[in-house]
Order: structure tokens, then sequence, then C-alpha cells
């Protein structure tokens, strides 16, 4: 069940997810890393690039010893919208400024953040194969891609002598993603889970998020207004309570025993999330035979 924990910088830069305290948000990476976490991920689109520059404080003193993974292919296209671009011209901007955000001459990950419908999906990757060739980033990888996006990926790489592809997948278990961590498995890529709390709703009772001002993110997060989905999730919690078990821990455990998923990228951004987080993960370690009985039992789909 051991999986290679990363942090998420989304949150940091305090857009779109609520109120946010600069102090906070350094005081949680640091915290991190003191816990042992290596790997942080990021991208120049969070929070207009304020994200990375939280990141930096931490670069500053510890790059030697991080893992910092960034993701290329979108772009602001005005303060408040957002558009899909991997031109060549696009990714090389966008590392440009992300390696200069995070006072960093090189990334250890660099990744297509989302296909371009305007860009060949090949020629966007060849300019990441180009950005390892020149030494800007150690490996390069891929998010957000369909089946169809796959598999016409899967002759791209044939033609390739990469030892290691990145693969960031969507899944948790409201939003599965089987065919595409089976198709990801088969490619021998590295399947990296976000979002395994499905931006909190697996983590925390649902009344938590009733009335969200309009421009958050979640507010565009169907799975949070879906009355359907509210149905299962109270059944969910109802079955966990009576085993003693929160939402987040089963959630969590759900992704750990899954052999397809090699990495799980955690989104927090106070030493309080980060803490309730590792003690879940202790937690089910010392209680795995408990839940692989539940989990018989109990099917989420």
């Amino acid at each position: 069940m051991v999986k290679t924990l990363w942090l998420g910088t989304w949150r940091l830069g305090g857009e779109g997810f609520g109120p946010s305290n600069l102090k906070e948000s350094v005081e949680s990476i640091e915290y991190a890393y003191e816990l042992g976490i290596r790997h942080f991920d990021t991208a120049g689109f969070y929070a207009h690039g304020k994200s990375n520059e939280i990141l930096a404080k931490l670069t500053k003193k510890y790059r030697s010893h991080l893992i910092i993974s960034s993701k290329g292919g979108l772009v602001w296209d005005t303060p408040n919208s957002v558009k899909h671009d991997a031109s060549k011209e696009a990714l090389t901007k966008d590392l440009h400024e992300t390696l200069k955000r995070l006072q960093t001459n090189y990334l250890d990950y660099y990744l297509l953040h989302w296909p371009d419908p305007n860009t060949p999906l090949e020629r966007s990757l060849e300019v990441l194969i180009e950005f390892k060739r020149e030494g800007l980033i150690k490996k390069w990888g891929v998010c957000n891609l369909s089946i169809t996006e796959l598999n016409a990926f899967e002759k791209f790489i044939h033609s390739l002598n990469e030892d290691e592809i990145l693969h960031q997948v969507h899944h948790n278990i409201l939003h599965q993603q089987n065919e595409i961590l089976e198709i990801g498995a088969k490619l021998k890529l590295r399947n990296i889970i976000y979002s395994p709390f499905e931006q909190g709703l697996l983590a925390n009772p649902i009344s938590r998020y009733k009335n969200q001002p309009i421009g958050y993110i979640r507010k565009r997060n169907t799975y949070f207004s879906n009355f359907k989905i509210h149905q299962k999730l109270h059944f969910l919690e109802r079955k966990l309570k009576e085993n003693g078990i929160e939402k987040k821990e089963y959630a969590f455990y759900w992704l750990l025993k899954d052999f397809r998923c090699s990495d799980i990228i955690l989104g927090s951004h106070s030493i309080e999330q980060i803490n309730s987080i590792f003690t879940a993960i202790a937690y089910i370690q010392k209680q795995e035979d408990f839940y692989q009985n539940l989990e018989k039992e109990l099917i989420f789909e």
C-alpha cells in the first residue's frame, strides 16, 4: 500500500478557494517538508503564478532535496478567463516564467496540463522532449488525456526511449477513471492521482460547502450540487460511521489499495489539514485487515 505522497500547491496562492493566509501557506509547505514530503506539484496557471512564488520560499532553502513538478498548457486569457494553449511559444513562455518565479534553473518534472484542441498532441509533447534535451527539465509527462488521446499517445511513445513518463489522472471514489488508469498501467506510465478528496467533498461534511460564492472553483464542480451524489455520500458516511471510520480515511484507503496508482497528490494549505491526512494514513496502516473486510461489504460506484 506504499505510495509516494506529493503536496499540491493550487490553493496556496489564495485564488478560487476562499480566503488564504500567506504565512499559513508558507508554514504548511515547510511543515510538509519536515514530515518527509519531497514532491511538490505546481503550475504557472495556479493563482496567476502566486503559488509558484510561495513554493519558491521552500526551493530557496532545500532545492537539491526537492522534486518539483509543474505543468503548462493553460494560460490566463484575461484576468478572469482561461484558455488552452499548448503551442511551442506558450509552453516555452510558461516554463521560463515558472523557473524564474521558483528561482531555479531546472524542473524535475514538467507536464502538459491539458491538451490544446488547436495544437496536435504530438507537437506539444515534442516541445517537452526538447526541454529535456536542453536540461531545463529532467522528465516530462501528460495530464487529463482522454481514452482516445491516450491510445494516440501509445503510438507516439513507442518511438521514444524514455525511462519514465508521468501521467496525472483525476481519480477518486466519485470521479472514477478506471479505464484511463488501465491504459496508463499498460503503457507503463507513472499514474499520479490528483484530487483524491474531490476538492474536499470526500473529506468534509457536505454542509460545509453550501452557498459558495460565485467565482469559487468548487462552484463549477457539479459534484457539489448533484443531489444523487449527495445521497450516495450520505449512505457512505452512515455506513462508515457504523464502523467508526471517517469518510476521508476510506477515500484515502480506496486509493492506497489500488496497485495502478503510484503517487497521490494531496491538496492542503494548512498544518491542520496536513496533520489530519497523516493521522488518517497512520490509522489505515494499523487497520488494513479491517478495511479489506469492509471493502467486501461496501461497493461505491
